[in-house]
């Protein structure tokens, strides 16, 4: 028990019970009993009797003398997040009976009978429910105001309340003055942006198709031919970046414009159409989507430009981190359509599905079984991979992202997590990457490596280099957290393959959207998505790398600078000997590895003749003095298949029995030996390493959780094991060596050459000096990804300005000019994040030499960049201090 004077005896202890937190406070002993001693611990090994009568004696109060002041109720503490939002509350409740009363006064009355446009006071008031509020006028300037096609609605204030009125509009021509012999009138619905129906007439004509017409007029068709209804293509932008963003379905949406309107406004929504969500499920909206990517990435006017499914910091990047998993949220129906035609985004993203169920039907008959598992993944394993349900046509996504979180490579499953489904993406990663440094990071890497080695894919295992995810990798055995730990492989940095599961958690939210699709709708909506992502992830790529930059820069000092302390504590040990360390340990575990895998004593044939030997002459003598005939059956069996063994030797090598006294069975019986002592001494090391691993990771969980249980038990086991195999080893007969005659635990310890150092110390060591060399490799990795993102960018400008001046068409040179400025734009922004960490030579800023502008403005966010003239004066609005004060302390304590 340790006692203090000042502020830490007056710390609060909050105790959790049964959902309620009780708060028991340790006051401060007065001022006159604390001066009165001076000690500052008590040891903890004397007993609570003689520890009262120590307090007694040194005037110190006991438990009893505080008594209750220890449980008194302080009273509610606040903290100043709590003060801030009380305070926030009162604020809106005193001004909420005004707001509601202001609200009323708006809608249901008209704030004057003046017309804001001729000045006129009138009876008969208008207001355009567009316009705003204000927008009274009388019925001439209502007309006057409104003489341009609109999709505006109106009220008339009439017996004190306003009334909804339909106004004549003027007919809908092309905005480009086009005048046609052959032009006719329609009346077609158009839906606003805010989901109102609108009944409007329509020109046409013979020299272009009524869709093309409708959108010149920003109009969406509802079908190609013949379309009689039209959506504002502001109402759609608003649905896909909803069903993007957010996951919203068309139904909901259509839904929520619905709950948008008052009930005084929910006969404007379905005036003229009752179902607009079929319409849209008309091939309407998938189609929008895919022009809107289209005008979004004009591919077609510059191939460089690509389609926003290429990841900037892998462009021309001489090495390559890429990520496994399987998404089991996303399946698909078999009850929901069959196939009719191809995906509109074929060749993004998703691989061609006929070629991966190809693969793995051929794949599945023809490969070698994995006889060892790692904690009994069910990922990898076949006969525990089969399709769970038969109503589901696709049971998962299995797909892989790059280091930045980027999407890559995606295929449906139609079983579960089989290995050969990673084996076809292995292949097609290797075959995309050539001289490329690629490392994979999967759940399962250590069976997937496994399997290949079985299989003899020497082809894939020297292309890349496999490891597990940070997270996963707790939930393998010790062998494989040291050797496909993320933090122990040389060439990830800090990666932490975890990114495809980032990635899961936004697109399995699509599941309950896709899952009821026709297969082609289901892969655009999906990829939709991916692209979506991969843009979210594009658009701040270089402020995330500056800021791993400073991470990957401050762990380094940190764990520089703890490990030189912790090396300072231990004599005759450097930095060297940690490393030695470490490598000692993979080799260990590698090699036990190949043991279990292979010949567990690599023994010759000579050497497999004289133990078999020993054991027919062993056998045959004991089998004289058993008496029980069961007893004495199975050793006449164990004796006739050692005869067996025996025979089949000397009929290959063509050699007589040898005597028990022989040079050439006591060289090969001395042999076999030593390697078989040799192999159950590297073993028991091994189950050593395991054992102090398991001890270390008992100390950071509390007893009774489930992974201390599990753990217990892999400790037990391994302890089980060890005084089974040193009992075996020390009852072998005759001469050990040059192996020790007795062996114990002390003797078995890792690392027992060298300085001698306690098994924790040594690993918090390797875990530094680890940490320091990821960090070093991160800092490289990430000052290549930055020259890759300039490169990226600079060969998109060199492209496009290319193209923007061998084209002749105007309308390719808008575009082309356009996307030439956000470029620039770009690189100016990626400048200004990367400034100081690479040399960036220059910035091209053609396309604002062209449309005479100066050097682009960069805002506080990538998004807020904006170009000025020079001319240009940026006005900014004085705020109160106190209050954006008081906000953003509110922001950062919602964001804690």
């Amino acid at each position: 028990m340790v006692l203090t004077k000042g502020r830490k005896a007056a710390k609060r202890k909050y105790i959790s019970l049964r959902g309620r937190s009780m708060r028991v406070r340790y006051e401060r002993f007065s001022d006159q009993v604390a001066s009165e001693n001076s000690f500052a611990s008590i040891s903890n090994d004397v007993s609570s009797a003689d520890t009262n009568t120590m307090s007694i004696q040194a005037g110190m109060p006991t438990l009893f003398d505080v008594g209750n002041k220890e449980l008194e109720d302080p009273g509610p503490q606040f903290t100043t997040y709590q003060k801030q939002k009380s305070k926030r509350v009162e604020n809106w409740n005193a001004i909420q009976d005004q707001l509601l009363q202001i609200g009323i006064e708006v809608t249901f009355m008209p704030s004057s009978h003046t017309c804001i446009s001729c000045a006129q006071n009138v009876d008969q008031i208008f207001r355009c429910m567009d316009c705003g509020t204000s927008a009274l006028y009388c019925q001439s300037c209502l007309a006057i105001s409104h003489s341009l096609p609109h999709l505006h609605m109106f009220e008339a204030f009439k017996n004190g309340t306003f009334i909804y009125i339909n106004v004549d509009t003027p007919v809908w021509t092309r905005p480009d003055s086009h005048s046609c012999m052959s032009s006719y009138h329609q009346d077609i619905v158009i839906i606003d942006d805010k989901g109102r129906q609108h009944k409007r007439v329509m020109q046409f004509c013979s020299c272009e198709l009524p869709a093309e017409t409708m959108l010149r007029s920003y109009l969406w068709p509802s079908s190609p031919k013949k379309p009689v209804l039209a959506f504002h293509i502001g109402l759609l932008e608003w649905l896909t970046a909803l069903m993007l963003e957010c996951q919203v379905s068309a139904k909901g949406f259509c839904e929520a414009l619905k709950a948008k309107h008052s009930k005084h406004q929910q006969g404007l929504i379905e005036s003229e159409v009752n179902n607009v969500y079929k319409i849209l499920m008309k091939e309407c909206l998938i189609q929008y989507r895919n022009f809107q990517h289209k005008l979004r990435h004009p591919k077609h006017l510059c191939e460089d430009l690509g389609t926003g499914t290429q990841c900037p910091a892998c462009f021309q990047n001489p090495k390559k981190i890429v990520s496994f998993d399987a998404d089991f949220q996303l399946v698909r129906k078999l009850a929901s359509g069959y196939t009719t035609s191809k995906p509109k985004h074929e060749g993004n993203f998703f691989l061609d599905q006929i070629e991966v169920d190809k693969f793995i039907d051929n794949y599945s008959s023809g490969v070698t079984k994995n006889e060892v598992e790692c904690n009994e993944f069910q990922a990898g394993n076949a006969l525990r991979s089969k399709v769970k349900n038969k109503k589901l046509d696709v049971t998962a996504v299995f797909g892989s992202t790059c280091r930045h979180e980027f999407p890559y490579l995606f295929f449906n499953l139609k079983h579960g997590e089989r290995i050969g489904y990673s084996v076809f993406l292995l292949e097609k990663i290797v075959a995309e990457n050539k001289n490329v440094d690629i490392h994979v990071m999967y759940d399962i890497a250590c069976l997937l490596e496994s399997h290949l080695k079985k299989n003899q894919r020497m082809d894939l295992l020297d292309a890349v280099k496999l490891s597990i995810p940070a997270f996963h990798c707790y939930g393998h055995k010790m062998a494989c957290q040291i050797l496909y730990n993320p933090r122990r492989t040389i060439g990830l940095g800090l990666s932490d393959g975890e990114c495809v599961e980032r990635l899961w958690s936004f697109l399995g939210k699509f599941s309950n959207i896709s899952k009821e699709m026709t297969p082609e709708n289901r892969i655009d909506l999906l990829v939709d998505g991916l692209i979506h992502y991969g843009q979210k992830v594009t658009c701040k790529q270089g402020k995330a790398l500056s800021d791993k930059l400073l991470r990957a820069e401050d762990l380094r000092q940190k764990s520089s600078q703890m490990l030189q302390e912790t090396l300072g504590t231990i004599s005759g040990v450097s930095a060297h000997d940690v490393r030695q360390w470490s490598v000692a340990e993979k080799q260990l575990h590698a090699t036990n590895s190949t043991i279990r895998n292979g010949n567990k004593n690599q023994f010759t044939p000579s050497e497999t003749y004289a133990v078999n030997l020993k054991k027919y002459f062993h056998f045959s003598q004991a089998i004289l003095a058993v008496e029980d005939p069961e007893v004495k059956d199975d050793m006449k069996k164990k004796i006739s298949r050692t005869e067996q063994d025996l025979k089949r030797y000397e009929t290959a090598f063509k050699t007589q029995r040898w005597s028990l006294g022989m040079e050439a069975f006591r060289k090969n019986i001395d042999s076999a030996k030593k390697k078989k002592l040799h192999t159950m001494i590297e073993k028991m090391q091994k189950m050593m390493a395991e054992r102090s691993f398991l001890l270390e990771m008992m100390k950071k969980y509390a007893r009774g959780q489930a992974v201390a249980i599990r753990v217990g038990k892999l400790l037990k086991k391994v302890n089980t094991t060890l005084k089974r195999m040193l009992a075996e080893y020390n009852m072998e007969e005759g001469p050990k060596a040059p192996y020790p005659e007795k062996l114990d635990f002390d003797t078995l310890k890792l690392g027992t050459t060298g300085p001698e150092v306690a098994d924790d110390v040594k690993r918090v060591l390797i875990d530094l000096l680890e940490t320091v060399d990821r960090c070093e490799e991160e800092i490289d990795m990430i000052k290549t990804e930055m020259n890759c993102i300039i490169k990226y960018y600079q060969k998109q400008h060199e492209s496009v300005y290319k193209v923007f001046h061998n084209s002749v068409n105007r309308v390719d040179q808008s575009v082309l000019l356009s996307e030439g400025l956000n470029i620039e734009k770009k690189l100016a922004y990626l400048r200004e994040m990367f400034k100081g960490r690479i040399d960036i030579e220059h910035i091209p800023l053609n396309f604002h030499t062209i449309v005479q502008l100066t050097e682009p403005y960069l805002g506080g966010d990538i998004d807020e960049i904006i170009l000025h003239l020079a001319s240009d004066e940026i006005k900014l609005e004085e705020a109160d201090e106190d209050e954006i004060e008081d906000d953003t302390e509110a922001l950062d304590d919602d964001d804690d």
